[in-house]
């Protein structure tokens, strides 16, 4: 191992002590502005803002997590705008990220759809309405229903094709938990 002569372990404490001292101390330093966030009722929800505001937050989409400040205007997003101040993204995202906000309020489902005539890997049997999404095609169920269908479909093949027919989508954003689940259920 390579060994600086100006770096030991006790200096590389010390400063990461007095690193941390000092975030403790800035820590307090920005006031809380008792802002005021409405529900879609209208109901005002704790710690959320009246008029325009901009909230922080950390964007989920991938494991970077840049810092992102949410626009309000009356309880409602209005738009997202990278944080200029933040050491991780430096100011700039991704497209992705900017643009989260955008389906929140707009085309938007409000129950589980399934397709009448369903596409079956197992059978072969290909949907005849496969790639259309005009709402004739779909049927509404419940959650615990598209829960059962969705469990029993990636059960079955994963029994006829093997373990490895299935794979996972995630962000490096994922919980410990979900880690946990997904490596369970892989």
């Amino acid at each position: 191992m390579l060994k600086l002569k100006s770096h030991s372990r006790r200096r590389f404490l010390q400063m990461a002590g007095g690193g941390a001292a000092v975030m403790c101390g800035l820590a307090g330093c920005k006031p809380d502005k008792g802002k005021e966030l409405v529900d879609g009722e209208g109901a005002k929800l704790k710690g959320a803002a009246k008029g325009k505001a901009e909230l922080t937050a950390q964007c989920p989409y991938c494991g970077v997590g840049c810092a992102t400040l949410i626009q309000v205007d009356d309880g409602k997003i209005v738009g997202m705008v990278p944080d200029q101040i933040s050491p991780v993204n430096e100011g700039v995202q991704c497209i992705k990220g900017l643009a989260a906000w955008e389906p929140t309020y707009t085309d938007r489902l409000t129950a589980c759809l399934v397709r009448k005539d369903m596409s079956d890997p197992l059978t072969g049997h290909v949907s005849a309405t496969k790639g259309k999404f005009s709402p004739d095609v779909w049927r509404e169920v419940t959650y615990e229903e598209a829960s059962k269908i969705a469990a029993e479909k990636i059960a079955a093949i994963a029994q006829k094709f093997g373990g490895n027919s299935v794979g996972l989508y995630g962000s490096g954003q994922l919980t410990l938990e979900g880690q946990y689940l997904e490596n369970k259920f892989m």
